[in-house]
């Protein structure tokens, strides 16, 4: 015959487990089947409350030697230490007999406890910006009943009062609850003085909670007082002719804590001084708390069409513990608003072989609207008909265009031996811009070596005119 009874006199199952698998073995016999009954029920435990007992009846078929039930297992959430459940086997049948272990203890492991209390962290941190800080404290190995601590704060670095306000007061955790928080409101003064401390500590736990690992933690109050930095609040300023000034803003950043100041001038770039803009410097003063300052560059109207120009701007010599940061250095771009034509250049060159000059005219400034002007000529040391044709013309723009425009001067080879001459161009009667010349005549001479006593040539020579004969127009 086969001998049946359980595998172990004791078994355990965690509470927070979905069963507990009870093993019972056959030895023996084995060619014939058998049957046995094992009856749950309560010692310290429950029925009902911390497991579900009752009957299973186990078969084992011919050669089987294991055979395995299930005890379910209930989570109560209360905290009550382990329990056991007596697991007793009954009426073997079948070619089968109980052995010796016809009884076991299944001990059911108590998860439920009241917890340790410990702060979440050793360290917590919060901006002197900041309204207050939030401090975390945690309940670990278990959650089971009401428990509470005591918080408390205390003076590290930081003054209760000046830094922060003082605090204490029980933390209350329900049942089930793994986190509580307390606050610690931060004062913030203006005044550069580092990072601070403040103390933390919990205590007098009641519940039947014990305190954690970590019942003393430290706030840092991280101090946002600086001086402070200097610098444009842009690398690039623009500014419209007509606008009478440009204002210049200077930030302070990383900081604004005490009074302080920065010196500022101004240099020119490609603007001119007195015609453009006028020269500027000075001192800007923060006072504690001000981030932002200001100066003024005063611009000149000018009437006259040109290209846009620049200032440059400079920060220097911080004072009152401030330094300088970046950009210290600054451009101003002064936008034209006037329109007017220019000759390219105040003079121009070509070879008396070449048959003709050609001048180029600018349009400077804005482009809205329709612009032109007339051009003439007049001797300078060259003569009309002998040494160029004269030409009078006028040049237009249409609303947009700021292409250059040329016109043609007619040069004479004239063979005569008479040195470099020039012609005086002249530009007048502009129309439609700012109605101002920009470069209004092209009048100074290059200072020309006389004439040549000898007569002009004819027919040339090689003897007594030159290949080439130089003619500038200016």
């Amino acid at each position: 015959d086969s001998v049946i009874g359980f595998s172990a006199p004791t078994y355990s199952v965690n509470e927070a487990g979905t069963n507990a698998v009870i093993t019972v073995t056959r030895s023996g016999n084995l060619n014939g089947t058998a049957t046995a009954t094992v009856v749950i029920s309560g010692l310290t435990a429950t029925d009902g409350l911390d497991f579900t007992g009752g009957t299973n009846v186990l078969n084992f078929a011919v050669g089987q030697t294991n055979q395995t039930f299930n005890v379910p297992i209930i989570n109560d959430n209360v905290v009550e230490g382990d329990e056991t459940v007596n697991l007793r086997l009954v009426g073997a049948t079948g070619s089968s007999s109980l052995g010796l272990q016809t009884n076991a203890v299944l001990t059911i492991v108590d998860d439920d406890f009241y917890g340790r209390i410990s702060f979440s962290s050793a360290a917590y941190s919060v901006s002197e910006a900041g309204v207050f800080a939030t401090i975390t404290v945690i309940r670990t190995n278990g959650t089971a009943g009401i428990v509470s601590v005591n918080f408390a704060t205390g003076n590290g670095s930081a003054l209760a009062g000046a830094d922060y306000t003082a605090t204490n007061g029980v933390l209350v955790f329900p049942d089930g609850v793994t986190i509580a928080q307390f606050a610690v409101l931060i004062t913030n003064d203006f005044l550069v003085e580092g990072n601070e401390t403040v103390n933390l500590t919990l205590g007098n736990v009641a519940g039947g909670a014990s305190l954690g690992d970590q019942p003393a933690a430290v706030l840092t109050i991280v101090d946002d007082d600086f001086y402070g930095a200097f610098q444009f609040s842009t690398n690039a300023f623009v500014a419209n002719e007509s606008a009478g000034a440009a204002t210049i803003t200077v930030l302070r950043v990383g900081g604004s804590a005490g009074t302080v100041s920065v010196n500022y001038a101004t240099a020119p770039g490609t603007a001119t001084v007195g015609s453009d803009f006028t020269l500027t410097n000075g001192v800007l003063v923060f006072t504690n708390g001000v981030t932002s300052q200001s100066f003024n560059v005063p611009l000149f109207n000018d009437n006259v069409g040109e290209p846009d120009e620049t200032v440059l701007l400079s920060l220097s010599g911080p004072a009152g513990g401030a330094t300088l940061g970046g950009p210290v250095a600054a451009t101003l771009t002064i936008v034209d608003d006037d329109s007017s034509p220019a000759l390219s250049s105040g003079s121009y060159t070509v070879n008396e072989a070449a048959g003709v000059a050609v001048i180029t005219v600018l349009r400077l400034g804005t482009t809205n609207n329709a612009l032109s002007v007339d051009y003439y000529l007049t001797n300078g040391t060259a003569t009309a008909g002998l040494d160029y044709t004269n030409v009078t013309g006028t040049i237009n723009w249409a609303p947009g265009d700021n292409s250059p425009k040329t016109f043609n001067i007619p040069i004479i080879n004239d063979v005569a031996i008479e040195g470099n001459e020039t012609v005086k161009i002249i530009l007048t009667n502009p129309q439609g811009g700012s109605g101002t010349l920009a470069e209004p005549r092209c009048e100074t001479s290059v200072p020309t070596p006389p004439r040549a006593s000898s007569p002009r040539c004819s027919p040339p020579t090689a003897s007594c005119c030159p290949a080439a004969r130089r003619t500038t127009a200016r």
